[in-house]
């Protein structure tokens, strides 16, 4: 039975999806549903890019802060405000990295297909620097996951909500883009001042603690977990990219849209394992049990997958036997796009609980490995496929993608029980 804490944490975290990502998906269907499809792809592209861009300002702190907090309350001497400052400015160098290379080469490396998307990478790039004081660590390893989930929304709440008046207004692209950007940055500072007010403790002030030794830290464990996420973050904007250059305005739109579906169900699955993830870094204290039972521990998680995976085929065939509702009916591609996605979500839901195993036990670099072999087997395969089958490849690259994780993650995992026992 999930206890009165976890029910409200799941409470909270589902609000926060609803109200955040599950608004932008709403946006999405709004502008579908007006046969506006350029439109659609633009948004749905340059909010890939920001949301990259959003994580990587995150620098792994959401897993360091939260195992850090986790393992103060289970008594371990660690200064909050120290671990605090190495990760901010760890941020910072970050930040300074991301505007000198998307500033600089961003029309090189193709993430400016178009105005909007252009005017809405760069203001909410150079905006994010405020992302670098987020707390949200902090509150899932307090476990007010709830809380800070409904923070986390603040950013795509606005940013849908412009982007659905935009639609409406038909406003020139590049001014949409920049109204988008600063809803983006709006929202995050709203999430970084309600953080800071829950927690009572001004991430400024936190830079008094900061030291060369708390840097080094956040940079092995923080950096080590935005590594290990950052080839299967990549894996998807490839997609992207391949559906935007060769794909129809029509079926980019609807691939892109099918492609945040499934961001958005794997982010449904994580809110559960955010809740798991505290319990789970005690669990692994006492050493590595039997994959058995480190699944088990995780069967949340598991149930949210096995409920995403049924909505997945109804949507499917209610949008292949024209079902839907006339609001939707714009959207029926991409919502059979989706229910072809089934098999890579089902595996994404296996391979994040054992990464998140790794994660628990703080060894992200063992992730490496795995996380560059599986981006190398989607792209390859998408390349290779694409021309032939479509979309497809796409999913075919990925499932096998998640196939290879799970294998390498598996043996990592063993490996450790035996060196451990």
């Amino acid at each position: 039975m999930l206890s009165n804490r976890r029910m409200l944490n799941m409470a909270g975290l589902a609000l926060g999806y609803l109200l955040g990502q599950g608004s932008f998906l709403i946006a999405s269907f709004v502008i579908l549903g007006q046969e506006k499809y350029e439109l659609a792809s633009a948004i749905g592209f340059s909010m890939s890019i920001v949301t990259l861009f959003f994580m990587a300002m995150d620098m792994g702190g959401q897993i360091f802060l939260a195992r850090q907090q986790a393992l103060a309350e289970d008594g371990q001497d660690i200064d909050p405000r120290e671990t605090l400052a190495g990760v901010i400015v760890l941020r910072l160098l970050t930040w300074l990295g991301l505007c000198a290379l998307a500033l600089g080469a961003g029309d090189l490396l193709g993430i400016y297909p178009d105005p909007l998307s252009k005017a809405f990478v760069t203001t909410t790039l150079i905006g994010l620097i405020i992302w670098s004081f987020n707390q949200t660590g902090f509150l899932d390893g307090r476990k007010m996951q709830g809380i800070a989930g409904l923070t986390i929304a603040f950013p795509w709440l606005l940013t849908s909500i412009v982007a659905i008046m935009g639609s409406l207004a038909d406003r020139p692209l590049a001014e949409l883009g920049y109204a988008l950007g600063i809803a983006f940055v709006v929202g995050a500072l709203a999430a970084v001042l309600v953080q800071a007010l829950i927690l009572r403790r001004s991430p400024l002030s936190a830079l008094g603690g900061f030291s060369i030794a708390a840097l080094k830290h956040a940079t092995q464990v923080g950096g080590g977990v935005f590594l290990s996420q950052l080839p299967g973050q990549l894996t998807g904007r490839v997609q992207i990219f391949f559906a935007v250059a060769l794909f129809s305005p029509e079926m980019s739109a609807a691939f892109i849209l099918s492609r945040n579906i499934l961001n958005a169900s794997n982010n449904v699955i994580n809110m559960a394992r955010r809740i798991e993830f505290p319990d789970l870094v005690a669990l692994l204290g006492a050493g590595v049990p039997r994959l058995t039972h480190l699944l088990q521990h995780q069967r949340l998680s598991f149930l949210c997958a096995g409920l995403i995976s049924a909505i997945y085929v109804i949507a499917g065939l209610a949008a292949y036997n024209g079902w839907l509702p006339g609001f939707l009916q714009g959207s029926a591609e991409a919502l059979q796009v989706t229910m072809w996605f089934l098999p890579v979500l089902l595996a994404t839901a296996l391979s994040g609980a054992l990464i998140q195993a790794l994660l628990a036990l703080g060894r992200p670099a063992m992730l490496l490995v795995s996380s560059i072999v599986s981006l190398a087997v989607s792209s390859l395969l998408t390349y290779l496929l694409v021309h032939k089958l479509g979309f497809p490849a796409m999913v075919i690259g990925s499932f096998l993608a998640n196939l290879a994780i799970t294998v390498i993650v598996v043996i990592s995992l063993s490996r450790y029980r035996i060196e451990h026992s």
